[in-house]
């Protein structure tokens, strides 16, 4: 299907030039309904993205479609003729496609070699085999092996492919008293087989699910400093660098630049964030980008500072800028806190709605479903809070923990611990 696709493409003399991005996944999915299994599956698919590019007016229009494996040749060539009026309507400054890089690449491919049902029945079973007590257990647990080949061609000589693992586990962790029960869910995405750190994760996951039960609303007005946990650590470094990008930057839509304080008089620690293609583990690590470039490695945030903008290459020519790819792994630099051995009194954000953070407003916060108020030893679930903050505040009076933790994207402090929240 692919050569057929290619040749159909490089025959048509209407476009200047195309790409294409494919991924092929072979899983295997296995689907528990508390201990039992009750589905398993081995899968095999193909998704095909085309985006065809034409010059007129002395600009660049685009436009990108999806083609099933099983297009004929004349639904392909339909598929392009309705791309290719649509892409004379529009008008982007021109730029040049990534050229002449051939590669055949693994990463993190652990699973090579593998029967992936077998490999899914294997971490499904030693979730299964968490237990707290007799009230709290798995509900539904679904555990997806996959083997991935991801590549770029294009008209201008780009060959790449990558061979990579991926593991994704969705849990419903759930604590039944009384007849009532209280559910929460769970996603784990990474790269590697670490049978150990996943019963860890779903065993946290199992307690958590308790307190959340046990949680009663605080009846006064608390004052602590509150720490966020890894998840959303991601979230909000991943959204603020993205304000570092070159896009972002080509239409003044940034609010920092390079050399702006992101830390204008930071108290504690400094922040370093270092934009990554691969970090050993997270699902989110690549070699390459979808247009075909090399991703560097770029220190985006040194000691509070802007230091460095990133992205592809098309918005890296609008720039005059070299390109660094479009970067996706957030690298952070642990701080000086140990929190197996901080006593001092604070707010451990367990679970929220989502984390909001705005930037241009300057606010951050969010409604609580779970937290912990940590009293020297003595831990107390509460429940029905929300946090808020001016972030430029905040992020002056930051202290992040030693201790380091890993998710689909992130790699850095386990926790961070902020002055000036108001918990109400």
């Amino acid at each position: 299907m692919m050569d057929r696709l290619i040749n159909i493409l490089r025959s048509d003399k209407e476009l200047s030039d195309f790409k294409i991005n494919y991924n092929k996944k072979e899983s295997g999915e296995v689907f528990y309904v508390f201990d039992k299994i009750e589905t398993v599956r081995l899968t095999n698919t193909l998704t095909v993205n085309v985006t065809i590019y034409i010059e007129h007016d002395g600009t660049l229009g685009l436009k990108s479609f999806l083609v099933a494996s099983t297009a004929t040749d004349d639904e392909i060539r339909q598929k392009i003729n309705e791309a290719k009026i649509v892409a004379r309507t529009i008008k982007n400054e021109k730029f040049d496609l990534v050229e002449n890089i051939k590669s055949d690449d693994k990463l993190d491919f652990i699973f090579e070699g593998e029967k992936l049902l077998d490999v899914a029945k294997k971490v499904g079973n030693a979730l299964l085999d968490v237990k707290t007590d007799k009230e709290s257990g798995i509900n539904a647990l679904e555990v997806f092996a996959s083997n991935i080949t991801s590549g770029i061609i294009n008209s201008r000589g780009v060959d790449r492919k990558v061979h990579t693992s991926n593991l994704f586990v969705e849990a419903i962790p759930t604590f039944t008293k009384d007849g009532d029960s209280v559910e929460l869910y769970e996603a784990i995405e990474t790269k590697e087989l670490n049978l150990d750190k996943l019963r860890e994760e779903i065993k946290e996951k199992l307690e958590e699910v308790e307190n959340r039960y046990n949680a009663v609303k605080p009846l006064q007005e608390l004052d602590l400093n509150v720490a966020f946990r890894a998840k959303e650590l991601e979230q909000l470094f991943g959204e603020l660098v993205y304000d570092f990008n070159y896009r972002i930057i080509y239409s003044h839509s940034n609010l920092l630049s390079v050399g702006d304080k992101l830390q204008t008089a930071p108290q504690y620690d400094k922040i370093n964030l270092t934009l990554r293609g691969k970090i050993a583990g997270l699902s989110e690590s690549a070699l390459f980008d979808s247009d075909g470039s090399t991703l560097v490695d770029t220190k985006v945030v040194k000691d509070g500072v802007v230091a460095a903008s990133f992205g592809s290459k098309r918005y890296a020519d609008y720039l005059k800028k070299e390109p660094t790819g479009a970067l996706s792994c957030v690298d952070l630099e642990p701080g000086s806190v140990d929190f197996k051995s901080y006593t001092k009194p604070y707010l451990e954000v367990v679970s929220m709605s989502g984390l909001q953070f705005d930037q241009y407003s300057d606010y951050i916060g969010g409604e609580v479903r779970l937290a912990y108020i940590h009293e020297g030893g003595n831990i107390t679930p509460i429940t029905g809070i929300s946090v808020s903050a001016s972030f430029s505040d905040v992020l002056n009076k930051v202290k992040f923990s030693k201790e380091m933790a890993k998710t689909s994207a992130y790699n850095g402090p386990k926790y961070a611990l902020f002055e000036g929240f108001k918990i109400s």
